[in-house]
């Protein structure tokens, strides 16, 4: 398998690298298929017609992602998340022509058949199909993640993804995190972290490394992103700090580090409304996240005070890759909510929600707490 001209899009652009999939078919698992072509603006992947429909019998079994980028490109650094939000470096890694690739291990296609219950709540057809989202190398990976760091302390992590959206299976690409980075104008004063989250509270306390880095740096957020606590367990890897320690010409950073960090509305809102604690790609099916609720609302005798949202379940924009832009700290309006199945009852239900306020629309202007987002 091999980087080529039909199974493969570029991400030159903004990350600077190209990715490429590769189908296989139960009886076709070694050597795989490639797609006919794969658009580069909205990510679809077209597959030859004998393992191209829309049945189970007639769907791929597993795909292969691949992401390469140029041998003398020494910013970046192509990882896989593993269950937990731990990360280490792409399995496999090998040298094609004038690029370095990284290979992750095949993923497997899930199918699920709906009951009429869930077609009829949730709107949606007969079969459920995504991407295996264990993201664990012995499960294999539908992602891979891309983070860059210039000499000049830009920070961008992104992943892209493969997930099955809107009828077809697509390759995608989705920002986590962009920043900038400066020198911390008093290193001898300790980090102060804010995070509850027991696995970044050990990463943070468990490694002296780690708290080196936050002691000597500041991770400032671009407009409409959180504090980098939530991505800190990149810090464990050493590839990374190693892009940290390597940058030169910081200017110090002088300011407040109290970045927002909380999923906390930054208007006020009102009854049947929530803001957004998080919500990504290529996880829970092809999507998914979670909204706080302003007020609890009453489903089936029970208080609801967090609702599950998916991609189906929001109206809201998306963009060019159909992806929609909902992050932290965004607002909704709760439209109804509906149970999952029954294995998932002991979750939140499922939110209809419709989009009031995003942070990251292009021309947005930050509107002050105190003022009502129109419904």
């Amino acid at each position: 398998m091999a980087i080529g001209q039909n199974n493969s899009r570029s991400f030159e652009r903004n990350l600077g690298v190209v990715a490429s999939v590769t189908a296989h078919t139960k009886n076709n698992l070694v050597r795989g298929i490639e797609p006919i072509g794969i658009d580069q603006k909205t990510g679809v992947i077209t597959l030859p017609a004998f393992i191209g429909g829309s049945t189970k019998e007639s769907m791929p079994s597993h795909f292969t992602l691949e992401v390469g980028h140029h041998k003398n490109d020494k910013r970046v650094i192509v990882a896989q998340r593993e269950k937990g939000d731990r990360y280490h470096l792409a399995s496999t890694t090998s040298p094609f022509g004038e690029l370095i690739v990284h290979t992750e291990p095949p993923c497997e296609v899930r199918i699920r058949n709906l009951s009429q219950k869930e077609m009829d709540e949730q709107e949606v057809g007969s079969l459920a199909i995504w991407l295996d989202t264990q993201m664990q190398t012995r499960h294999g990976s539908n992602r891979a993640d891309v983070i860059r760091i210039t000499e000049d302390g830009k920070v961008s992590l992104h992943r892209i993804l493969l997930v099955y959206l809107d009828g077809n299976f697509r390759l995608v690409s989705e920002a986590g995190w962009e920043g900038e980075l400066f020198l911390r104008a008093d290193p001898s004063k300790p980090y102060e972290l804010e995070s509850d989250d027991e696995r970044i509270i050990g990463a943070y306390h468990g490694h002296d490394e780690v708290r080196k880095i936050l002691q000597n740096y500041v991770f400032v957020p671009d407009f409409g992103y959180p504090s980098i606590e939530g991505w800190l367990q990149m810090l464990l890897l050493p590839q990374f700090r190693a892009l940290v320690t390597s940058t030169k010409g910081l200017d110090t950073w002088d300011k407040s580090e109290q970045f927002w960090s909380k999923p906390e509305p930054k208007v006020a809102i009102t009854e049947g409304q929530g803001v957004v604690e998080w919500f990504v790609y290529g996880t829970g099916g092809t999507a998914m996240g979670y909204v706080k609720l302003h007020t609890p609302i009453v489903h089936k005798g029970r208080a609801v005070e967090r609702v599950q949202i998916k991609h189906h379940s929001i109206d809201g924009p998306a963009d060019a890759q159909g992806l929609k832009k909902l992050r932290t700290g965004d607002i909704v309006q709760i439209h109804r909510i509906v149970d999952m199945d029954v294995k998932q009852n002991k979750y939140a239900p499922l939110g209809f929600v419709g989009v009031l306020y995003t942070f990251r629309e292009e021309g947005a202007v930050p509107v002050e707490k105190d003022e009502v987002a129109a419904a």
